[in-house]
């Protein structure tokens, strides 16, 4: 079992800071975005926020039960969140809280908060609103979201392909071509488009190298969003969705890289192959960039 077997599951975009192709894999076909998706989102709250004279650090939203999702991030945990994230906590009595839109934009990109998440799309004005700024504000063709609502219901995956999302590689190296200048495209600051650029170094994972952040040499930034979905919701049936775009720098050059795997198939030993199709992803997006001489050497520091 493999993503190799059909190689239409496998997508691998490379460019320049300027949009120039360097390795393309089925670059436009449409793969599930998961929690990728989450920064684009977010962007578009802050290009909102900074057009609607909002204060991320003082303008405050109520985070209620209709933002309850059953995906990843701290706001589904109250014991785990920290005081600095939330201005008032009901929860217990009528089960909202009162967050900073800054807050909210952070757990939205570092926790890969799902409930974080749901609100944003709300201010943004909801799923409609947020399709048309991919597409007004970045140029997007593909990118959309497909739900109202960040949840996994665990149906048949085959019948839904697209839980949360749907974008092609090309989009999402389009997108962070577009974020790297985003102060240029709105009335954002180039010091919270700087700010915002930053919350990417430190997501919950490093999907595109199999390895955490700080297992990284020092000559590696990568500046990313990465979406999973790994799903047994039909027995004896896996449905794996792996996905990671940002913004790579490597010994000083600037790259803006995705790619995106899927997996759908019979499994009676779920984990470990699991396991095994993530290395295998990993492993398939350094083999891309090492051949372009673009060698990222993971024994380096991670074993200092």
């Amino acid at each position: 079992m493999s993503f190799l077997e059909n190689p239409e599951q496998y997508a691998f975009s490379l460019t320049t800071l300027d949009g120039e192709a360097l390795a393309i894999t089925n670059a436009s076909n449409e793969f599930e975005t998961a929690s990728a998706l989450k920064s684009p989102i977010g962007a578009l709250a802050l290009i909102k926020a900074a057009e609607s004279r909002h204060d991320i650090d003082h303008y405050s939203m109520r985070v209620g039960e209709d933002h309850v999702s059953n995906g990843s991030g701290k706001l589904r945990f109250p014991e785990h969140v920290l005081d600095e994230f939330l201005l008032s906590d009901t929860r217990a009595i009528d089960g909202s809280c009162i967050a900073t839109l800054g807050s909210l934009v952070i757990l939205n990109i570092v926790e890969s908060d799902c409930i974080a998440t749901n609100a944003l799309i709300d201010y943004v004005g909801g799923k409609d609103e947020v399709n048309k700024g991919l597409k007004a504000r970045f140029g997007l063709e593909s990118m959309r979201l497909v739900s109202e609502r960040i949840r996994f219901p665990g149906v048949d995956h085959q019948l839904t392909p697209f839980q949360v999302g749907a974008s092609t590689m090309s989009d999402f190296t389009k997108y962070y071509g577009e974020l790297v200048h985003l102060d240029e495209l709105s009335t954002m600051s180039i010091h919270q488009r700087e700010w915002y650029q930053k919350l990417h170094l430190e997501p919950w994972n490093a999907r595109m190298f199999g390895v955490e952040q700080s297992d990284l040499p020092t000559s590696v930034q990568w500046y990313h969003k990465t979406g999973t979905i790994e799903d047994e919701a039909v027995p004896g049936t896996l449905y794996a969705s792996y996905i990671d775009a940002g913004i790579l720098v490597v010994g000083g050059k600037t790259y803006l890289a995705a790619a995106a795997a899927a997996f759908h198939g019979a499994t009676k030993n779920g984990q470990p192959l699991i396991e095994q199709l993530e290395a295998e992803f990993a492993n398939k997006n350094l083999a891309q960039l090492s051949e372009l001489g673009i060698v990222i050497d993971l024994q380096d520091e991670a074993a200092a």
